[in-house]
């Protein structure tokens, strides 16, 4: 099943479905929160260099959301390869200190 498409303006992140994945008999789940990156900042609009050194330019407020996994089209012997990358790794990780 197809999820909705992201919302650029991070208008349906409700409404977006926890991922399940089954790795080897064990269950995975990434809630939208882990596989969506929601991207805030600013832009710079001039028309020229001479807008930006002389006169004071626009400050346009940046706030989007778009999603965290890459697309790849790449068939292996078992079926469609997968990258979970970093969204799976910044939510399913542990940090040992051993000192």
């Amino acid at each position: 099943k197809q999820i909705e498409p992201i919302m650029q303006d991070c208008s349906n992140l409700h409404k977006l479905p926890t991922l399940r994945f089954d790795i080897d008999g064990t269950e995975f789940t990434l809630p939208p929160k882990a596989y969506v990156m929601r991207i805030t900042g600013a832009v710079l609009e001039a028309d020229s260099i001479w807008d930006i050194l002389f006169f004071k330019p626009k400050l346009r407020k940046l706030n989007m959301c778009m999603p965290a996994f890459m697309q790849i089209d790449m068939m292996s012997k078992m079926g469609p390869v997968w990258i979970l990358g970093m969204p799976f790794f910044r939510y399913y990780h542990t940090t040992f200190d051993r000192t």
